[in-house]
């Protein structure tokens, strides 16, 4: 069964979007530094550390574009491979 040119175009354009996301998720996962530092000691004020902020808004967008890159991807795989198992003659 050989599959149309429509269909691999549409199978590598899932894919190529795929790895945009990933890539792009990644860039803006560390696309800026994080600033805290660890210390060996306590602190000597009473100050409580509370503007740590580690997960910021466009550290969720990098994240949700990862999670949704590698859904794209575990999707094309599982379609790619059941459409190579399901070509194959019976027995």
């Amino acid at each position: 069964m050989t599959r149309s040119r429509t269909e691999r175009a549409a199978t590598a354009s899932v894919g190529a979007l795929a790895v945009v996301l990933l890539l792009v998720g990644a860039l803006l996962w560390e696309g800026e530094p994080t600033s805290f530092g660890w210390f060996a000691y306590e602190p000597m004020s009473e100050e409580t550390l509370s503007q740590l902020v580690f997960v910021n808004d466009r550290r969720v967008a990098g994240l949700t574009s990862m999670v949704t890159g590698l859904l794209l991807l575990a999707g094309l795989g599982g379609y790619l491979l059941g459409r190579r198992v399901s070509a194959r003659p019976p027995h």
